[in-house]
C-alpha cells in the first residue's frame, strides 16, 4: 500500500513538473518569438479573409489571411498574378505533399534530429497550425512562418512590399530561429507564384544557357523536373558534377508569360547561393511554375560501407548560415512588352540603369582568337625530372597568323594570350607581367602591338587566380586553398573531354581562397605599365563559384563573387581594359569583352524552345563572343547563332600541332592549329561581316521561332532568319538552305 501511494506521489510530481516546463517553455518560445521578431497577433485576427495591404503606382497588393497567401492586381490591363492558384485544393492531379505545396508559399528542407533530410510546406507546418503571424510594415507586411510541429521548431520571417512599382520579397535570414534540434538547409520562396495551367497559352521562361522556354502544355510529362544552381554548381561539394555537359544559368532571372501580361522575377541579393526550378503542367501538379529557392545552411554527406554491405549516408553541417538575405524582385509588364523579348529589354533597362554603364550605340564587327602561348611538361635532364615550358604559339607565331587573316580583310581581331607569363601553366600563381622567354619577349609584344593597332586589334593578358597550382613545398595547399565541409582541400581536376569527365590522373590544383584573390592582382597591378595597350582576362573568374568552408575564414558564394567584382573594379581603376572568360551575370558592367558567351541552351526535355535571350540583354553593354567554334558540338548552328544574334566568332588556336600537347595538362586542346582553320575562318567572317554590317549596331526588338527557323528582327527593320535543319526551308514564300539563312531588308541569301 505504501508503495502505491509512493508511486502515485512520484507520477504526480512528475506530471506537475512537466506542466510547469511545457508552460515555460511555451511561455519562453512565445517571448521569443515576440522579442526578436515584433509580432503582435496571429494573421487571422489582424487582416480579414482578403485585405489590400499596399499600393504603389499601378500595382496593389492583398493578403489573404485564410491561407496566407498573396496577389498584386496590375491596374494597368487589370491581370492578377496570385502567389497560389485560387483552385489548389482541387487539383485532379496533385497528391499529398504536393497538392499541399500548391498551397504553400515556402517549402522548407531541413535536417531532424536524427541527420535525416526533410521537407516541409508553409500549409501544414505554420498556416494549419495557427502560427503564421503577420504585422503591417512600411509598403506592405511581414510574414512570421513558425513551424511548430514536433519535429519541425523554427521560425522564417518574409516580407512583401511594394516599392518602385515592383513587389519585393525578402526571406530575413538575420532573424531566422531554430529552436529545436532541426536545422534548415534550403527554402524554395513562392514556388507556385504566378503559375500557369496546363494546355492554356503561355510560357515559362529560364535562363539557361542563352535561354530556354517551356510552354504551358501538358506533353512534356516524361521529362524530369529543371533545377540548376545559379552560376553553376558549387565545386565545394562533393556532389558536384564533374562534367562539361549542358550549359549553366549565366543570368539571376525568370519569368512567365500568359495572355493577361507578364512578369519577370531578378534574384537580387543571394542569387550565388540560389538555383531556379521550373516545373511542366500536369506531371506533380495541373500547373506549370517556375522559382527561386535558397540555400541557407550548406550540407555535404559521405557514404560509410557498413558490414554486410549497408551503405548508409553521415551528414555534415557547414558551421555558418549563408549570411545574405535572398532577395527577389517582381517586375508586371504588359502590353507589347509582356513577351520573352520585352522581359529581356526591361531587365536590361534595370541592369544599365544598376551598373551604371555606357551603352554602345555601334556595333564592333570582329573575330576573337584564343590563343595557347606554353605549356610546362616534363623532359629529362641529366638523368632528372624536370619541368620546362615547351612553346605551343610564340609572337611570330602569332604576327604571322594575324597577318594571314589581315591579308584578306579579316580585321578587328581579338586575341586572348593564355599562358604567356613566365613558366606558362606551371606550379605558381602569376605574380609579373611577363613573357615567358621560349614565347618572345615584352619588346616584341609591344612591336607588335604597335603594329597591329592599325587594324584595330587587341589583346588581352590571361591571368588565373581562382586555380591554385600544386606547389612544391605545399604552402599553396596548407595556407590558401578552399576547404570543404569536411575541413578537406577542395581538388580540382583538369577536364578531359574524351571522356566528358574529370581527369583523375591529371596535375592536381585547388581553389584560391576569396580573401587572398586582391592581394594575388595587385601584384600585376603595381606593374600595369608593363601590359602596354593589352587588356587583362581574369580567367574562370566569369564562370565558377564556389564556398570556402574554412572554419576560421568562411566564405559563402555571394563573398566569392564580391572578390570578382573587387578585382576588376581595381583594374578599372588602375585604366586597364577588363575582359571576361565565362558569361556569370555579376560581371556585367565591369567587362568591355566577354568571351564564351552560350549560343545554346541545355535542350533539357523539359524545354519547349530556345531564346537568344542573354545576347539580346548584353547588346551594346559588352562585346560578346562564343565558344570556341572549333570545339562547338555543332559548328553550324553555333555559326548561325552568332551571325544572327551579333555574337562575335572565336576559334582557339596554337602555332603549331596539337600533337605537342599531348601527355600535358592541356591535352583538352586538340583541334586547333591555325593553319588548318584559316580558309574557313576567313569563308565563314565574310559572311559575318557582310549580315552585321547591315545591322549596324541596331538594337533588337523582336525573335520569331517556329521549328527549325528562327528570326532576329532589328530596329532598323532588318530581320535575319537562320535555318537549323539540314533540310531546305520556305518562310514568306523565299527558300531557305539547310544551316542557311536570309537577310530581309538586306537582301542578302546563302
Amino acid at each position: 500500500m505504501k508503495k502505491h501511494k509512493y508511486f502515485a506521489g512520484t507520477l504526480a510530481f512528475l506530471l506537475l513538473i512537466t506542466c510547469l516546463f511545457g508552460t515555460i517553455s511555451g511561455l519562453a518560445l512565445e517571448q521569443s518569438i515576440q522579442e526578436n521578431t515584433v509580432f503582435e497577433n496571429n494573421s487571422t485576427d489582424i487582416f480579414p479573409a482578403k485585405e489590400r495591404i499596399a499600393t504603389d503606382g499601378n500595382l496593389e497588393l492583398y493578403y489573404h489571411s485564410e491561407d496566407s497567401s498573396i496577389s498584386i492586381l496590375n491596374k494597368d490591363n487589370g491581370s492578377v498574378w496570385s502567389s497560389n492558384p485560387s483552385d489548389a485544393k482541387e487539383d485532379p492531379i496533385a497528391q499529398g505533399a504536393k497538392r499541399m505545396a500548391l498551397q504553400s508559399q515556402l517549402v522548407v528542407s531541413y535536417l531532424d534530429a536524427g541527420k535525416t533530410e526533410q521537407s516541409v510546406n508553409s500549409t501544414v507546418g505554420s498556416v494549419r497550425q495557427k502560427t503564421c503571424l503577420v504585422k503591417s510594415i512600411d509598403g506592405g507586411i511581414k510574414v512570421l512562418y513558425h513551424f511548430s510541429r514536433t519535429q519541425e521548431d523554427f521560425s522564417i520571417p518574409v516580407s512583401y512590399i511594394l516599392k518602385n512599382k515592383r513587389l519585393q520579397v525578402t526571406v530575413h535570414y538575420d532573424e531566422i530561429k531554430e529552436n529545436g534540434e532541426a536545422r534548415i538547409l534550403k527554402i524554395d520562396v513562392l514556388p507556385f507564384f504566378g503559375a500557369g495551367k496546363q494546355d492554356t497559352t503561355g510560357t515559362l521562361f529560364v535562363p539557361d544557357g542563352c535561354g530556354a522556354l517551356m510552354d504551358f502544355k501538358s506533353d512534356r510529362t516524361f521529362a524530369d523536373n529543371y533545377q540548376k544552381c545559379i552560376y553553376g554548381s558549387d565545386p565545394s561539394l562533393s556532389d558536384y558534377a564533374y562534367t562539361q555537359s549542358g550549359e549553366k544559368i549565366r543570368l539571376p532571372v525568370f519569368g512567365v508569360v500568359k495572355e493577361q501580361g507578364a512578369f519577370y522575377t531578378e534574384v537580387i541579393d543571394c542569387a550565388e547561393n540560389s538555383w531556379i526550378s521550373a516545373v511542366q503542367a500536369g506531371k506533380q501538379t495541373s500547373y506549370a511554375s517556375v522559382n527561386a529557392g535558397f540555400y541557407y545552411r550548406y550540407s555535404d554527406s559521405v557514404k560509410l560501407t557498413a558490414q554486410y554491405s549497408q551503405n548508409n549516408n553521415v551528414a555534415f553541417l557547414a558551421k555558418n548560415p549563408v549570411p545574405v538575405n535572398p532577395q527577389l524582385q517582381y517586375t508586371f509588364l504588359s502590353g507589347k512588352d509582356a513577351t520573352v523579348v520585352g522581359i529581356a529589354k526591361n531587365y536590361r533597362a534595370d541592369l544599365l540603369k544598376r551598373t551604371g554603364a555606357q551603352e554602345k550605340t555601334s556595333e564592333r564587327v570582329g573575330l576573337t582568337l584564343e590563343t595557347v602561348a606554353g605549356v610546362q611538361n616534363k623532359e629529362s635532364f641529366l638523368g632528372l625530372m624536370i619541368h620546362r615550358v615547351r612553346p605551343v604559339t610564340t609572337l611570330e607565331n602569332m604576327e604571322k597568323m594575324l597577318k594571314n587573316l589581315q591579308e584578306k580583310q579579316v580585321n578587328s581581331i581579338d586575341v586572348m594570350l593564355y599562358y604567356i607569363s613566365k613558366k606558362a601553366n606551371g606550379n605558381s600563381l602569376p605574380a609579373s607581367v611577363s613573357i615567358d622567354r621560349h614565347v618572345g619577349s615584352l619588346s616584341d609584344f609591344y612591336e607588335l602591338e604597335e603594329r597591329q593597332s592599325a587594324r584595330d586589334s587587341r589583346f588581352y593578358f590571361g591571368y588565373d587566380y581562382v586555380n591554385v597550382p600544386r606547389s612544391k613545398f605545399g604552402y599553396w595547399k596548407f595556407n590558401s586553398a578552399v576547404k570543404s565541409v569536411f575541413s578537406t582541400n577542395v581538388i580540382k581536376y583538369a577536364f578531359n573531354p574524351s571522356i566528358n569527365a574529370s581527369d583523375t590522373d591529371s596535375p592536381l590544383s585547388y581553389y584560391l581562397r576569396p580573401s587572398k584573390i586582391g592581394a594575388c592582382f595587385e601584384q600585376i597591378l603595381r606593374q600595369k605599365g608593363r601590359l602596354g595597350k593589352a587588356g587583362v582576362c581574369l580567367n574562370d573568374m566569369g564562370s565558377v563559384v564556389y564556398s570556402d568552408f574554412n572554419s576560421r575564414y568562411p566564405a559563402d558564394r555571394t563573398d566569392t563573387a564580391q572578390a570578382y567584382i573587387q578585382a576588376y573594379k581595381a583594374g578599372i581603376k588602375a585604366g586597364i581594359p577588363m575582359a571576361a572568360d565565362g558569361a556569370n551575370g555579376y560581371l556585367l558592367g565591369l567587362s568591355e569583352k566577354i568571351i564564351n558567351v552560350p549560343v545554346t541552351s541545355s535542350k533539357h526535355d523539359a524545354f519547349s524552345g530556345e531564346i537568344p535571350f542573354y545576347q539580346i540583354v548584353v547588346q551594346g553593354i559588352a562585346d560578346i563572343s562564343s565558344t570556341p567554334l572549333n570545339y562547338a558540338d555543332d559548328s553550324r548552328i553555333c555559326f548561325l547563332r552568332c551571325l544572327m544574334t551579333g555574337t562575335q566568332m572565336n576559334y582557339r588556336l596554337t602555332g603549331t600541332p596539337c600533337t605537342d600537347l599531348q601527355d600535358t595538362n592541356l591535352q583538352y586542346i586538340y583541334n586547333g592549329y591555325y593553319s588548318d582553320w584559316m580558309d574557313e575562318i576567313v569563308a565563314q567572317y565574310e559572311k559575318y561581316n557582310a549580315v552585321r554590317s547591315q545591322v549596324k549596331g541596331s538594337q533588337i526588338v523582336g525573335f520569331e521561332a517556329s521549328g527549325a527557323l528562327e528570326t532576329m528582327i532589328y530596329e532598323n527593320g532588318v530581320r535575319i532568319t537562320i535555318n537549323l535543319s539540314n533540310t531546305d526551308s520556305v518562310i514568306n514564300g523565299q527558300k531557305i538552305a539547310a544551316y542557311g539563312y536570309l537577310v530581309d531588308g538586306g537582301n542578302l541569301q546563302n
